[in-house]
Order: structure tokens, then C-alpha cells, then sequence
């Protein structure tokens, strides 16, 4: 995450073997230490191929580091709020979901023993029951 607050260097690191990055990320990560498939590391090369993606995605990172003083964190969002998190997440513990309720006013937390940091491709079945279970229970509370 420190080294993505450089200019240009991630982008440069990372995007010399997009197919190499993204398999060593997923095996790093993963509770089992495996890669997806190669057709599905293929899918993510290819779409962090298009032009400003990969740009995009290192952003997020940088922009996690620098909140604005003027960021609010008084307030409660008052919309229902589904956390999916996974419980051998290498880089972000289950502590840091401990005071995540005093942010929202409707939360619902589904925590997965099984998976780590890319918990959509760790337990994909767990993930969609429960957003299929989240969007049926809220459809008339979203505005």
C-alpha cells in the first residue's frame, strides 16, 4: 500500500507481467495458497489491460492514505449496509470490523472462516446467498 503512493512506479512494476502479478497476489492471499484458474487470471489481465485501469485500481490505495480533514466521521449512514468479510484475510484483520456499526445505522456482518482477502473468489457461493439474501431484505429500504 506505501509503495502505491508513488507516481507511476506501481503502474510500471506491476503492469511489466499483469498474468504473474495477479496469480502471485491470489496465491499470496489465499487461505489455501492457490491461484484461480488461468482463463480467470486471463479475464484480469485483460481487463486491467484497458487504458486508466490499472491507474483506477491503484488510486483506491492512494486515496485510502489521504482523507481529507474535512471527512465527517461522525456520521452514520443511514441505508442498509452489508459487510462480507473474510476471516484469514492476510492483510486486513477481523479487528478492523469491530467498530464498523457505530458508522452504520443498519448493519448486517457475515463473517466466512474459510476465506481470506479476495473473498469472492475464495467462497463465491457464500458471497451470493448472501447479497441475494441482503438486496431481497432491503429492496423497499434503499433509496
Amino acid at each position: 500500500m506505501f509503495l502505491f503512493q508513488l507516481p507511476w512506479l506501481p503502474e510500471w512494476f506491476i503492469g511489466r507481467d499483469l498474468a504473474r502479478t495477479f496469480s502471485n497476489v491470489f496465491k499470496s492471499f489465499s487461505p489455501k495458497g492457490v491461484a484461480p484458474a488461468a482463463d480467470e487470471i486471463r479475464q484480469y489481465v485483460e481487463a486491467y489491460k484497458q487504458p486508466g485501469a490499472l491507474t483506477g485500481a491503484i488510486n483506491y490505495y492512494r486515496a485510502a492514505l489521504r482523507a481529507p480533514a474535512s471527512l465527517d466521521l461522525s456520521r452514520v449512514l443511514p441505508m442498509p449496509v452489508l459487510m462480507i468479510w473474510g476471516e484469514q484475510d492476510k492483510a486486513l484483520g477481523k479487528e478492523l470490523t469491530c467498530n464498523t456499526k457505530q458508522y452504520c445505522a443498519d448493519l448486517e456482518t457475515v463473517y466466512d472462516p474459510t476465506s481470506g482477502h479476495f473473498i469472492t473468489a475464495d467462497n463465491p457461493e457464500l458471497v451470493n446467498a448472501a447479497l441475494l439474501r441482503f438486496f431481497a431484505a432491503n429492496d423497499r429500504k434503499v433509496v
